[in-house]
């Protein structure tokens, strides 16, 4: 059985095996902001103990912002309850909006979030090469062979 958790912030625990079994990298570049991953609050999936997955957002003004989402048994409903938690933190909040920022080459994420009714409100032209300035190690070329290179932000109206 799979449960959730609502934590403030990652705690040092989570961090190191985030590091250790997952390659995670706190810091991310984006174009609407520079982030510390493990300073904002997440919604944690575990089952048996094991770390299933992870969420990661920011909450601004008007908008709750999924900054990172991570499924480590992919297509098992993992990632897209995570998503149904943090939409059901952002009701609680009287939030109407949530977005989240991918890049062009990312076509599992794309497909992943048009399918949870997420819906393509922007395309940030060359936004990568922007945060690569600041963040070197952003591939020029993902797993896929499609050059990185854009931003495309995605919003679900609730």
């Amino acid at each position: 059985m799979i449960t959730f958790q609502s934590l403030q912030q990652l705690n040092v625990h989570l961090v190191s095996e985030l590091k250790t079994q997952h390659q995670f990298d706190s810091k991310m570049v984006v174009s609407s902001g520079h982030y510390d991953l493990t300073q904002y609050p997440c919604v944690v999936a575990f089952e048996a103990g094991s770390l299933m997955g992870v969420l990661i957002y920011k909450i601004g003004m008007d908008i709750l912002e999924i900054i990172s989402l991570d499924s480590y048994k992919e297509n098992q409903g993992i990632g897209s309850q995570l998503v149904q938690h943090v939409e059901n933190i952002a009701h609680s909040l009287n939030i109407h909006t949530l977005q989240v920022i991918t890049t062009n080459e990312n076509i599992k994420a794309l497909y992943f979030y048009q399918k949870n009714g997420y819906r393509m409100s922007d395309i940030r032209p060359n936004a990568v090469d922007v945060a690569r300035r600041i963040k070197p190690s952003i591939p020029l070329i993902g797993d896929n062979g499609i050059a990185i290179k854009d931003e495309i932000v995605l919003a679900k109206h609730l």
